[in-house]
């Protein structure tokens, strides 16, 4: 039921990253908002979000400090972590696993196998990519 009330939300801003390299802030509070509502109607486990939720904040703002994260791909994260990925560890390594073959995938199309080019990588279509299996399985 979550994937079909966000799917098309992930999609306009993967569709919108790509095209400006922006995540928009409009999209970012929609999907806060929906998610945020199945949540308080599902019964979430907001400690356990929590817990993960600093974890991924503490990870994200070292990736912001020395990788040149987006501010955008940050909050994006946090909602998913906040509100969507369901808790349990193995759901937590499948979404960072899928995340991170999607990436490392876009990188190597994006920079034709030069990784030697200094790029920016829009990383909403991995964020959403990995939502869908995690949500999806």
């Amino acid at each position: 039921m979550m994937l079909t009330l966000i799917s098309p939300i992930l999609l306009w801003l993967t569709f919108r990253d790509i095209k400006s390299h922006r995540v928009p802030n409009n999209g970012l509070l929609l999907l806060f908002l929906i998610s945020l509502a199945y949540a308080v109607t599902q019964g979430h486990p907001w400690h356990q979000h929590l817990v993960a939720t600093g974890f991924v904040l503490i990870a994200s703002g070292f990736a912001y400090i020395f990788l040149g994260l987006g501010m955008g791909d940050i909050k994006f994260l946090i909602i998913l972590t906040l509100l969507v990925i369901p808790t349990g560890i193995a759901r937590y390594y499948c979404f960072f696993g899928c995340f991170s073959l999607s990436a490392f995938f876009h990188v190597i199309v994006s920079t034709r196998c030069d990784l030697t080019r200094n790029i920016s990588i829009p990383l909403a279509p991995s964020l959403s990519i990995a939502t869908v299996m995690v949500l999806f399985l």
